[in-house]
């Protein structure tokens, strides 16, 4: 055992403990907070590192104290209600989801930028909202959306788009519009399927090629995808081996299952192969293996 390490996580212990006994401020907690959470990161990774891993129980004492503190700065620090909020979703616990509502929503209320209000928007959606959590509210969930996309957060707009679409195509439309001019990718998506599909806008392959580059340079796998199948195809772009690469790279590496995208785009087996050597990616695709739900991509245009 490396004393140096377990002393570390010894010490961080002994600061959280002290804090939250003490007069400690919000932003005093977040900071042991954040340091706490770097050190379990550390520590996580000490077997990956082929280095002998500290006790496991002190670990957990301290990601616990580290949670603790977390969920007493978000009472009065902005920045650990959104982290609290991201951590609900993330571990999807109720018990911390209802103990930790009361700040959340005061720190929603005080928040300008709309990404608290965001994220109370998809609490409501999870069931895991309210005092004593919900079944789901999509009410609950559409007014936290425009709440946020009234603020400008670009998430909430996308959120709006989504929520308020269902009975407003049109202004959904409008939240959607609004939310790809600020760079969010799945918005951005969107507008490069409207514009492929000429759904109440001029058809334009050039402009969807763009919207889906845009999407696919912030890290949307699929459009990443399409970008690299339209540019092969002559669609929106001339034949570019770099683009190809660049894309399809994209969709590679996230997983996604491009060689069924293209299928269904009307790419031969022969062209698929050619693309492959194009990119310089093996043939390592399983037609009939498990593919995951992206839950990110459910109410985006298909």
């Amino acid at each position: 055992m490396d004393d140096a390490r377990e002393q570390d996580t010894r010490d961080k212990i002994g600061a959280l403990k002290a804090a939250l006994a003490g007069e400690a401020t919000a932003e005093e907690l977040y900071d042991h907070h954040r340091t706490a959470e770097v050190a379990i990161e550390f520590r996580e990774a000490d077997g990956i590192a082929g280095l002998p891993e500290v006790d496991e129980e002190l670990v957990d004492e301290l990601r616990a104290l580290s949670l603790r503190a977390l969920t007493r700065a978000a009472e009065g620090h902005g920045q650990a209600a959104i982290d609290l909020a991201r951590r609900v979703l993330q571990s999807d616990d109720s018990e911390l989801a209802a103990g930790a509502w009361p700040a959340l929503t005061r720190q929603a209320a005080a928040d300008e930028t709309g990404a608290l209000d965001v994220l109370l928007s998809y609490m409501w959606t999870r069931g895991l909202a309210g005092p004593e959590g919900s079944d789901g509210d999509e009410d609950e969930a559409r007014a936290a959306a425009v709440r946020s996309a009234e603020k400008g957060d670009p998430d909430g707009l996308f959120e709006a788009a989504v929520l308020v679409g269902r009975s407003d195509p049109e202004a959904g439309r409008a939240y959607n519009a609004r939310a790809a001019a600020l760079g969010q990718p799945r918005a951005m998506f969107n507008e490069g399927y409207y514009a492929e599909t000429g759904d109440r806008v001029a058809q334009d392959d050039a402009v969807a090629f763009d919207w889906y580059r845009k999407a696919a340079d912030l890290g949307h796998v699929k459009a990443g995808a399409l970008v690299g199948i339209k540019c092969f195809q002559g669609r929106g772009h001339d034949r570019d081996a770099e683009i190809i690469t660049k894309y399809l790279a994209i969709a590679q590496d996230g997983g996604f299952p491009w060689p069924s995208l293209a299928e269904v785009l009307g790419v031969s087996d022969e062209e698929i192969a050619e693309m492959r050597e194009i990119a310089g990616i093996e043939d390592d695709y399983d037609p009939y293996g498990d593919e995951e739900d992206e839950d990110d991509d459910e109410d985006e245009a298909d």
